[in-house]
């Protein structure tokens, strides 16, 4: 059962932190809202990770805390004021108030990559042990219930997927799929198409697939599906799955994000802004792992750093403190606020402040090394959701 504990954040209360930082001339005029859905990694097709209508708080305090197990961790996400969860325990479901199961036991399902919602249900892309004889699945949960509705095998290993439509759309570590998510048919006569892809692996930058790729989920606009292959951005024909472009980048291994002129993408190699067409609007080399976030105008890409760049030609705005470690998870744009999770939280200020102001609204500072980097942060329900990937736990905050 999880704790309701209201402690401020000291000593080993949350995250193993050493201590809170909100920076109350930012934050005393601000009226916090956590309230709304995050359904999905990134939050929508578009992966924008953005929460146009919340606030985050100038400071938190835990709410609650449920251990889900180890890895791989798992962005929760949020909706209807119900929290579902994941890790080696299972897939759970729980009040995103108090953290109390809404199921009355996990559901034995070992994650592979991040979730989503539907209208009724939560889909899992399900990695089974090698011992079974079971392929890799995306498995469809009735969410009031946790009774499985259907499956789809994805004979490889599946990441994250996106929800567009009525339709489903992630990327394996052979293969990306797109599965009807209406009507009573049974889980093959469920795919629309299937495309081969070669996996994700780049041992020359001593990445871990599986480290890497949970949180990969595909950018969608009305056209185009957007994904990493092998080095590249690819765009297929959402309809058809059929290529129509690709543009090289060197080790792109997250999710793209889809922007009002786009899409945007990262890897070790750079950051490229280009056109539904695949013509490039601009291109910002860097020597570091990166990840983008969204919001009209403007983009988001966190590294060691967290840089603002305008949208429409990649001129750098600021640039604010990004914690340590890499930053696997997107930034969260959280209305004037932008919020990153490394081995710490840290929320930043979107605006113009001038040139000496500090950004930092909020900050949970923790000991060890990528507690929250490879799980993410979600907003809603009332709560700012991260994973703490040492205690194998979904940690709740709520304005303090």
């Amino acid at each position: 059962m999880p704790s309701t504990r209201r402690d401020l954040l000291s000593g080993a209360a949350a995250l193993g932190t050493t201590g809170l930082a909100g920076c109350a001339a930012l934050g005393e005029d601000r009226e916090p809202d956590l309230s709304g859905d995050w359904p999905q990694v990134g939050r929508d097709a578009a992966n924008a990770n953005h929460a146009p209508h919340a606030t985050l708080p100038a400071a938190v305090s835990v709410a609650w805390r449920h251990r889900v197990g180890g890895w791989p961790y798992v962005q929760p996400v949020v909706a209807e004021g119900t929290v579902y969860a994941a890790g080696d325990h299972g897939v759970f479901a729980l009040a995103a108030a108090d953290g109390a199961p809404r199921w009355p036991e996990p559901i034995d399902l070992r994650p592979s990559g991040g979730l989503a919602l539907t209208d009724g249900a939560v889909l899992v892309p399900h990695d089974p042990p090698t011992r079974t004889d079971d392929p890799p699945a995306l498995v469809a949960l009735d969410r009031a219930t946790g009774t499985e509705l259907w499956r789809v095998d994805l004979e490889a290993r599946g990441f994250a997927p996106s929800v567009a439509d009525g339709g489903a759309y992630l990327r394996t570590d052979a293969a990306a799929l797109a599965v009807d998510l209406g009507g009573d048919a049974a889980g093959p006569e469920r795919v629309r198409w299937r495309r081969s892809l070669e996996p994700l692996r780049y041992d020359e930058y001593n990445a871990v697939g599986d480290d890497m790729t949970t949180l990969i989920a595909p950018a969608i606009d009305a056209d185009c599906v957007y994904l990493p292959d092998d080095g590249t951005l690819l765009a297929l024909d959402r309809a058809s799955g059929e290529p129509r472009w690709r543009e090289p980048l060197e080790a792109a291994m997250a999710s793209p994000v889809a922007d009002e002129a786009g899409v945007v993408a990262t890897g070790i190699g750079g950051t490229v802004a280009l056109t539904p067409h695949g013509e490039r609007r601009w291109r910002i080399d860097r020597g570091s792992w990166t990840s983008a976030a969204a919001a009209p105008g403007s983009i988001y890409v966190a590294d060691s750093s967290l840089t603002a760049h305008d949208a429409a030609d990649g001129s750098r705005r600021w640039t604010a403190d990004g914690g340590t470690g890499i930053q696997v998870s997107q930034p969260a744009v959280v209305g004037d606020a932008v919020a990153i999770a490394g081995s710490e939280v840290l929320a930043h200020r979107r605006g113009d402040l001038g040139r000496f102001t500090d950004r930092e609204l909020l900050a949970i500072r923790a000991d060890g090394a990528h507690l929250a980097a490879h799980g993410g942060l979600a907003v809603g329900g009332g709560r700012l959701l991260v994973v703490d990937g040492i205690a194998g736990a979904v940690v709740a905050y709520e304005p303090a």
